[in-house]
């Protein structure tokens, strides 16, 4: 089934963007003439430095269920009373993404708030989240409304970290700009044209 992370003892979104400006002047600082002095090797270092620095938001596709399994289980006395089913089906519902992954696993700035509906975070695999649910029938859209529900604390990291990202992203990427422009006259004046 879905295999939860507690969001306690993650580590905090401003540690991660502290590590990126970090990153910044010792990528700037190791650059060489022939990657600033023609204009597209330029444009080319400023898109790699860019890369590796700023943090692409999250913006999530469209759910699908993409699988599901039969099973039939056993009841308990107490099951059977509250009326439960044997039948199960586990559906297997996809959620696609673009953007970065660490915009999952890093704890807001502004924290968050926990339900006693929230199991934990679930975090992704590659380019989308997976989730499970079991329910008594075959109902791939009743699968992703409750894949959905239980991706609520997940969603929030999403929502909360992409607006925090977005502010930081516009002020980083001005001075990403003045830098390299700074090293790339320092490079030009010290080691010639």
């Amino acid at each position: 089934m879905n295999n939860y992370t507690s969001p306690n003892g993650l580590p905090h979104m401003i540690n991660l963007k502290r590590e990126r400006e970090v990153q910044i002047k010792n990528l700037i600082n190791n650059l060489k003439l022939s990657e600033v002095r023609e204009d597209k090797d330029f444009q080319n270092t400023t898109a790699r430095i860019k890369r590796t620095i700023l943090l692409t938001p999250v913006v999530m596709g469209k759910p699908e269920c993409i699988d599901h399994e039969y099973e039939q289980r056993s009841l308990s006395m107490s099951d059977q009373v509250r009326g439960l089913s044997r039948e199960h089906y586990v559906h297997t519902v996809s959620f696609p993404f673009t953007g970065d992954e660490e915009v999952f696993s890093y704890i807001p700035e502004k924290g968050f708030s926990y339900s006693s509906n929230d199991h934990g975070l679930i975090l992704p695999d590659g380019e989308e989240i997976i989730v499970y649910v079991d329910l008594p029938e075959l109902n791939p859209q009743g699968a992703v409304t409750a894949a959905q529900n239980l991706l609520n604390l997940t969603l929030q990291f999403k929502d909360q970290n992409n607006a925090s990202i977005k502010a930081w992203s516009t002020g980083v990427e001005l001075t990403i700009d003045k830098l390299l422009q700074e090293k790339r006259q320092e490079l030009i004046e010290k080691f010639g044209k």
